[in-house]
């Protein structure tokens, strides 16, 4: 099993003990390789349990610039809002795509309050396809990652949306 500080991250999920490109990838986050700055774990079947390793790896992580977990509706609120719990000293991940992973208001106003009180890194965070957050939220949202855009003199990159893309 990788390591973070001496303790083993658990992989309980078949997805992680199955699959030895995604231990290498955990084992990439964990150890902050330089050469794993994009993690693309799109239409995975993950799952809230899926997700702890992933979680735990990206709590101390510093190469990581853009995760994408697009496609995984059973992830849900507390997945999610776990997520961004463990990302909340993050400063290096820049672009954050959570299209269809089932989430609600109650994970986008999470989402919110974290942009709002304390990440100042993040430019793209993708939320289309979840239904269950309101368009109000969205720009919200929207509005917050420009406040970082405009504190990084960077180009905005995203708008949040709930229509899907044709």
């Amino acid at each position: 099993l990788p390591r973070q500080n001496g303790n083993a991250v658990a992989m309980t999920e078949p997805l992680w003990h199955e699959d030895e490109e995604l231990r290498a990838l955990l084992r990439n986050i964990l150890n902050n390789e330089s050469s794993c700055t994009q993690v693309a774990l799109c239409n995975r079947n993950m799952t809230e349990t899926a997700l702890y390793p992933l979680k735990e790896a990206m709590r101390k992580n510093i190469t990581v610039q853009t995760l994408q977990l697009d496609c995984n509706p059973q992830l849900g609120d507390v997945a999610v809002m776990d997520l961004v719990d463990a990302l909340q000293t993050n400063t290096t991940l820049t672009s954050l795509s959570l299209k269809n992973t089932g989430i609600s208001d109650k994970a986008g106003r999470h989402i919110l309050r974290w942009l709002q009180d304390k990440n100042v890194s993040l430019l793209d965070c993708q939320l289309r396809d979840n239904t269950g957050i309101p368009e109000e939220l969205q720009h919200q949202i929207a509005v917050q990652l420009g406040y970082n855009i405009t504190a990084q003199h960077a180009t905005p990159i995203c708008v949040a949306s709930t229509q899907k893309e044709t």
